[in-house]
């Protein structure tokens, strides 16, 4: 009887079964008995059950149970002492379950059959017997064997049909064959060549096709033979003259001369049927009698139907002679070809069937290729089953032919969730390589252990799995220790479609783990699928699962006595599950502040009395999150489809506005007060460019920084507007009268530090050089900066760069001042060369020219307010606020946004996120992408 389980979940219990004398024909387990063995189950020892596979790239295995029983009684023992001989065997279905008191009743841990029962003694003297049991599911036993099923076209005559044929020929023997065996016991099918002249035409070609995936092999025979199927004994058709009976077979024709199905009958007036085929492609149906010439009663209109074709094809012929009016029809592929019917149509049942190829033996270019005759007592309905058998059953779907595969080889198959793949022809293989090709497929997981056969968790139940048990890290028991390798990373993959030419290789070059940034892991996939053109979706798909980022969790495990109140989630888990971990950061030091998702591939319960240790063999579930449509009024689900954002980033500088303001001295000290442009923003860094003529020099403004150092004749100040500020004032002292000033406010967004300032004097000339610096780090903005101490009627666009503005004053002296900037957007390191302002008119003059460099401003850890700059056209980012909380992807780190601004207008449009705080700064330039945005799967 059943024992009481863990004292923290008070009247709960564990049992273990075993089903004596089972009937194993009965493959879902209705009428087993079950035994409870519990009593003489050692729990010091403990009950292991392992289900599942390792992990997402390996098969299931069979689940296994192990535990020792007292054998004190010998009802473990084999040889007839056991009281429950002889039914201590092999593949006796054993059973594990507890039951939580929680009003379900006993649950199924593991579901096997035994192995074994292997004696063993508790001590050394041998008088204290145990047995070691050992079982497994239903998937050890299948992998036994591993000869390969027989075609589809077989198994459908002999396996798949309520009445079988009362004479089949398969005709699938190989070259070494003379004759083809009768399935049903009858004549054996032979070829007997045509005699003329003493010499003999018509050559046989046993096994000589096979081509046809719905069948092994097929026979060959060429002009001048003739092949004959002989009804043993034609008392196997009871009705007689008043009954049904078919024939049905499968051919092909490559004669351009004709040839000829006939079929014989005995009865009272010993009539034939005859199909003669033609060259044009048109068939005659013929009634044929002895001293009588053949009667023609039909033909199948030529049309479009022509079977010269080196094609196959499918035939039936029924006769129903029930009625006054005995009814032919014919049927070519499946379809209704020809229906006869006349009260004159001469009746009696079949006594052979003969294939003539072409008459002529001179065109011995012409064989005729037969496979599986088959001759009824009855209308076997040629349906929709025959039509999948006769095609290999191609197109059938991957859970159906599962099932049907099962139910042929006496056992069950529980197909969980929707299955979407359409297979390819089932080819002759053994039944788990059919299995493993559903498998394969579909991308599900078969396996066994949950009840009496197998069962298969489709695609779809991995697909934004809920979550089935949310755990937090100091729920775990240790070791929870992640694993980072390359162990299951595959960035090139070429899928090939079974028995097909159509082949296709994926690569990931320019992703994280793609082939440039960790080199070549490549693999291969064979799929037998029914439409070719999903190849790429194969290889994709593969390479997609093998460039997962991250920590793998290969296992986690749980101790049920520390955490009673997770029992009843733990037992329900099976392959697939969805679990999730919270909180590891704050339990496991060093590790990112995630919540991990996995997939349970494989589980193990390890139970005793007083423990039980539940441990899943796991597989990152984050590859599984496909792309769902999002909901009409805001959908926050992390699968909701998005498009990525294809180029949006933490800003980079850009420049906003400025104006131009100039004077001209008439006392030694005057002021300039350069406007600030209306379009600056708080947060903007302001850049003052004052240049000047003849001597003296401008005071350093109230709250900006002289970034130029004493420059004469040109000086750049800086200062980050805040709010409320009024235009500055620059008042020059010591001027020489008449001289020219000029001033000018550029605002700049997202501007860093100071790099580098870099100037030279020029003597006379037209263009105003500048100098070169030897390196700078980018991302940054670049400004040159150039004075000439003349006028001028203008300078040339510099290549590449954006003019901010120039000016140029007539007086004496004249001068003229210019300011260009360019954004270095590429990281790493640059260099400037020295280079120079075209001029245009005026005369040549002493010039100054510098070359300011800006780092561009990195986002500082703690930044809630986030813009991200977009290429030009629509904005990416929705703004409806119920479209929020949203994860994005900033440079791989995770940033929950809550809230996004309405684009700024401008070429880069810009968006603000409120976001969390980041924990970490960015640079300027980070990719900013949705957070893992989801694949659109198969």
């Amino acid at each position: 009887m059943a024992v009481d389980f863990l004292p923290e979940i008070p009247g709960s219990q564990v049992r273990v079964e075993i089903a004596w004398g089972a009937l194993m024909l009965d493959y879902n387990g209705f009428s087993w008995q079950w035994s409870d063995v519990t009593e003489d189950v050692l729990f010091d020892e403990g009950i292991t059950t392992t289900s599942g596979r390792n992990d997402e790239a390996s098969t299931s295995q069979p689940t296994s149970i192990k535990l020792k029983l007292d054998n004190r009684a010998n009802r473990y023992s084999l040889g007839g002492i056991s009281p429950n001989s002889p039914n201590v065997r092999r593949n006796v279905p054993v059973r594990v379950s507890i039951d939580l008191a929680d009003g379900k009743g006993f649950r199924t841990v593991a579901q096997g059959y035994a192995d074994g029962f292997s004696p063993e003694w508790r001590d050394g003297t041998g008088r204290i017997p145990i047995v070691s049991l050992s079982a497994s599911g239903l998937l050890r036993r299948l992998l036994q064997g591993s000869d390969p099923l027989r075609s589809a076209l077989y198994r459908w005559h002999t396996l798949a049909i309520l009445y079988k044929p009362v004479e089949y020929w398969p005709l699938e023997e190989d070259k070494t064959a003379s004759a083809g065996i009768s399935e049903t016991g009858g004549v054996p099918a032979w070829i007997v060549p045509l005699v003329s002249g003493g010499v003999s035409y018509g050559k046989s070609d046993w096994g000589g096709d096979t081509d046809n995936v719905a069948t092994a092999r097929a026979v060959k025979f060429s002009a001048g033979a003739s092949l004959y199927c002989k009804v043993a004994d034609p008392s196997k058709f009871p009705g007689g003259d008043s009954g049904i009976w078919a024939a049905s077979w499968l051919m092909r024709y490559t004669s351009i001369s004709g040839a000829r199905v006939f079929i014989q009958t005995v009865g009272a007036n010993r009539f034939g049927i005859a199909l003669q085929f033609y060259t044009d492609g048109s068939v005659d149906v013929f009634v044929t009698q002895p001293g009588v010439s053949d009667v023609k009663w039909g033909t199948l209109s030529q049309g479009d139907f022509v079977y010269w074709d080196d094609v196959w094809h499918s035939w039936q012929i029924t006769v129903d002679q029930t009625n006054p009016n005995t009814t032919w029809n014919i049927f070519r592929n499946g379809q209704l070809a020809l229906t006869i019917q006349s009260p004159f149509l001469p009746r009696g049942v079949p006594s052979e069937i003969r294939f003539d190829s072409s008459p002529d033996p001179g065109h011995t270019e012409d064989p005729v290729t037969v496979g599986h005759v088959a001759i009824w007592d009855h209308d076997p309905i040629f349906g929709a089953e025959y039509a999948q058998a006769i095609y290999a059953y191609a197109g059938e779907n991957a859970g159906l032919r599962m099932i049907r595969l099962g139910t042929e080889q006496g056992f069950n198959v529980n197909v969980v969730g929707t299955v979407g793949a359409q297979m390819g022809p089932q080819q002759p293989k053994s039944v788990v390589e059919l299995l493993r090709e559903c498998e394969t497929a579909d991308q599900g997981v078969l396996l066994d252990g949950l009840d009496a056969g197998l069962t298969y968790i489709t695609r779809g139940e991995r697909e934004n799995a809920p979550v089935d048990l949310a755990l937090t890290a100091d729920q775990l028991y240790p070791p929870f220790e992640p694993t980072d390798d390359d162990q299951r990373n595959r960035n090139r993959v070429t899928a090939s479609i079974t028995g097909a030419s159509s082949k296709y290789t994926h690569e990931d070059s320019t992703g994280p783990l793609g082939t440039a940034a960790i080199g070549v892991y490549d693999d291969s996939i064979d799929v037998n699928i029914h439409d070719l053109s999903l190849v790429r979706d194969y290889a994709s798909w593969a390479v997609h699962l093998g460039t997962v980022e991250g920590y793998r969790y290969p296992s986690l495990a749980v101790n049920l006595r520390a955490a009673p109140a997770l029992a009843g989630q733990i037992l329900e888990l099976r392959p697939s599950a969805h679990l999730t971990v919270a909180n590891v950061a704050d339990t496991i030091a060093g590790l990112p502040d995630d919540t991990v998702g996995v997939l349970v591939e494989g589980t193990e319960h390890v139970i005793s009395p007083r423990s039980w240790i539940f441990t899943g063999r796991c597989s990152p579930a984050a590859p599984w999150n496909i792309a769902t449509v999002a909901d009409e009024t805001g959908d926050t689900d992390p699968t909701v489809f998005r498009l990525r954002s294809d180029g949006s980033k933490l800003p980079l500088p850009s420049y906003v506005d400025g104006t131009v303001v100039f004077g001209t001295t008439q006392e030694p000290d005057i002021t300039l007060s350069p406007a600030i442009p209306e379009a600056a923003a708080a947060g903007d860094t302001l850049l003052l460019f004052v240049a000047w003529s003849g001597t003296g020099s401008p005071a350093t403004p109230a709250g900006w920084t002289l970034l130029s150092g004493p420059a004469p004749n040109m000086r750049l100040y800086s200062k980050t507007l805040g709010g409320g500020e009024s235009a500055p004032s620059v008042a020059f002292t010591g001027m020489t009268t008449g001289a020219g000033l000029g001033a000018r406010i550029g605002a700049f967004r997202h501007v860093g530090a100071l790099q580098s300032w870099t100037d030279q004097a020029n003597a006379s000339t037209q263009d105003i050089a500048w100098p070169g610096v030897d390196r700078y780090e980018a991302p940054a903005l670049l400004l040159a900066l150039g004075w000439k101490a003349a006028d001028w009627s203008g300078v040339q666009p510099v290549p590449g760069c954006v003019d901010i503005g120039q000016a140029a004053t007539e007086g004496t002296p004249g001068f003229g001042f210019t300011w260009v900037y360019v954004v270095a957007t590429d990281r790493g390191t640059g260099q400037v060369f020295p280079d120079s302002f075209k001029v245009n008119g005026g005369s040549p003059a002493v010039s100054r020219g510098a070359i300011v460099i800006f780092s561009a401003g990195d986002v500082p850890a703690g930044t809630t307010s986030l813009a991200v700059q977009s290429p030009g056209g629509i904005p990416p980012w929705t703004t409806r606020p119920d479209d929020y909380p949203l994860a994005l992807d900033v440079g791989g780190l995770r940033v929950r946004a809550t809230a996004c601004t309405a684009p700024a207008p401008g070429p880069d449009q810009e968006q603000t996120f409120t976001v969390d705080p980041l924990p970490v700064s960015k640079p300027a330039g980070t990719a900013v992408d949705v957070w893992d945005p989801p694949v659109l799967g198969l």
